[in-house]
């Protein structure tokens, strides 16, 4: 049974349920139906057609006595010494009246009668009913016979034969008597079958209240025996149910190893397989990601695996874009052989992630021992995403800090190990980002101005002798997050547009009192700078370096200062400096 169950689809079980009890509950209440309806239609007849007959008897009888005081008050007005024909001729009109009411009334009583009968259905009913309406003509024929009896005697009274009179009266009473007989008889047999009708329809009424309790047991059982079903189709359909449930959340939580083997052939069984092919397609496809995101980053397989991400085109987004490399690195290469280059490099680019990824930045690709990365949405939201790449480039040099501790092991070298050193540089403006490449191989990635900028501010770290650099446009949507100054307005090689470059030194929060200072001095040499007075600039930037004698921005200054003299760039001179290598 439960086997047969488990196949039948769900929406046929609850059918099937339902159509068991309301199959029960109709014929039950047919049969209810039934009863009632032949309690009803003894008691219409009861009602309808016997009662009705009996009380048109029982006014005949009335009649009869009516007649019989208008007979004996017609004897007494025709046997006066003096008759009064008036009041006699009232009397027996009246007489006559009553006499065809009396005809009526068994007419009606033979017609209703007539009418019983084909209704009835039992013989020995039938047989009851014809000897009552056989009985009717001869209660007629004896009425008639009794009326002319009355109308002979009171005419031979008003004629005063006496003896003829006498011999009259006396068979007027006979008459009287038999046709009282003959009536009686009729009410009688009239009323043992209407009492024993009453009698039928009592029992009828009664097996009808018995049969309402049976139903009532009968639908309690029925009942039962649906809870019953229920509870066992409900058991069987909930148990895989929370199985599901169970595997889905487990699911969700990351534990893709839940296993769902089908118990029944039902939908439930078929979203069981489903859910199962669902687990085994997640496995593969976190397989690919675990795979994939040692070399892409996560959120891009996240993205590139979404549905139609793959086909997607490029888009134009505001985004901040970073380049950091290892200063000298080609002598650093020079001094080590090939294996402890690799894990030199390997070391370092792991260590140096650290910080993009606390940013939440995300790496574009390794140059050799150059980092590229961007922030902006969809990974990040678009007014936290310079912020962001500020913050990761200066924790960047505390992350280099520690790494220079881990040289020696890294290389092998417990002398002579290489000192490292980085250059960051950081633009903020529009690209294009999307999937790039040829049909068979993509990579996706970003391009634009803004991404040379970068990489050319990077470059620019060098000539000013910083280790940092950031592009206005980062600049402008940093806040006051950050202790920044102003190192010069460049032109980039192969542009026309010039573009202010700023140091970050440190978290505002975190600034202290000597680099504020180092940015109040910088910003006052360079206002006498860009204004061409030479020597107040070229005091203030030796006043510069006298107090910070590693600063590279003020010793680049004051060779440029020097060249200036020789070479005045002029009055319409804007402040910017022409950059000759990218």
């Amino acid at each position: 049974m439960l086997k047969f169950i488990n196949r039948v689809p769900i929406g046929q079980k609850f059918i099937g349920l339902i159509a068991f009890l309301l199959a029960i509950m109709l014929v039950i209440a047919t049969y209810s139906e039934y009863v009632a309806k032949k309690s009803g239609e003894e008691l219409e007849d009861l009602t309808q057609y016997l009662v009705p007959p009996q009380r048109s008897l029982e006014k005949i009888a009335l009649h009869l006595l009516e007649q019989q005081v208008l007979e004996e008050r017609m004897l007494r007005l025709a046997s006066a010494p003096v008759v009064n024909d008036a009041l006699v001729e009232k009397e027996l009109a009246a007489f006559k009246e009553l006499s065809a009411t009396v005809g009526g009334e068994i007419l009606a009583i033979e017609a209703a009668l007539a009418d019983t009968l084909k209704r009835v259905n039992e013989v020995n009913d039938a047989i009851a009913l014809a000897r009552l309406q056989a009985a009717m003509p001869q209660i007629d024929k004896e009425r008639q016979t009794f009326e002319r009896q009355v109308l002979s005697t009171v005419e031979l009274v008003r004629k005063n034969k006496s003896a003829s009179a006498t011999a009259a009266i006396d068979e007027l009473a006979r008459e009287q008597r038999g046709i009282y007989d003959l009536l009686e008889a009729t009410e009688s047999s009239f009323a043992d079958f209407i009492n024993q009708q009453a009698a039928l329809v009592m029992e009828h009424e009664r097996k009808r209240a018995l049969l309402g309790h049976e139903n009532l047991l009968v639908a309690i059982a029925a009942f039962f025996i649906g809870v019953l079903l229920a509870v066992v189709i409900t058991r069987r359909m909930l148990l895989p149910i929370r199985q599901l449930i169970d595997s889905s959340n487990a699911v969700a939580k990351g534990d893709l190893t839940v296993n769902v083997e089908p118990t029944t052939q039902d939908e439930i069984g078929k979203l069981a397989i489903a859910f199962r092919d669902m687990t085994l397609g997640l496995r593969e496809r976190e397989a690919i990601k675990l795979t994939f995101s040692q070399y892409v980053d996560p959120r891009i397989v996240r993205h590139l695996l979404a549905p139609g991400s793959s086909d997607k085109e490029g888009e134009r987004r505001n985004m901040t874009v970073f380049f950091s490399d290892i200063a000298n690195f080609t002598t650093i290469a020079e001094q080590l052989t090939p294996q402890s280059l690799v894990r030199l490099l390997n070391a370092y680019l792991v260590e140096m992630s650290k910080p993009i990824a606390i940013g939440q930045g995300v790496i574009d690709k390794f140059i050799g021992d150059a980092i590229m990365a961007y922030w902006g949405e969809p990974f990040v939201k678009e007014d936290e995403h310079p912020t962001l790449a500020v913050r990761a480039g200066l924790q960047m040099f505390e992350f280099l800090d520690r790494f220079r501790a881990q040289i020696p092991d890294v290389t092998g070298l417990r002398t002579g190990a290489p000192d490292i050193d980085i250059r960051i540089g950081i633009a903020t403006g529009p690209v294009l980002i999307g999937n790039m490449g040829s049909a068979s191989m993509k990579n996706y990635t970003i391009i634009g101005d803004t991404v040379n900028l970068a990489a050319r501010l990077e470059g620019a770290c060098k000539e000013y002798g910083v280790r940092f650099l950031i592009s206005d446009g980062t600049y402008a949507r940093t806040g006051d997050a950050f202790l920044v100054r102003e190192i010069d307005v460049i032109t980039a090689k192969g542009k026309q547009e010039p573009v202010k470059v700023f140091e970050p030194l440190c978290e505002m929060e975190m600034a202290t009192a000597p680099q504020r200072r180092l940015v109040s001095m910088h910003a006052s040499a360079m206002a006498a700078y860009r204004s061409q007075r030479w020597d107040e600039a070229e005091t203030d930037f030796q006043t510069l370096l006298s107090a910070y004698p590693e600063d590279g921005p003020a010793g680049e200054f004051i060779k440029r200062i020097r060249q200036m003299r020789e070479h005045p760039p002029g009055s319409q001179w804007d402040g910017s400096w022409q950059m000759q290598t990218k």
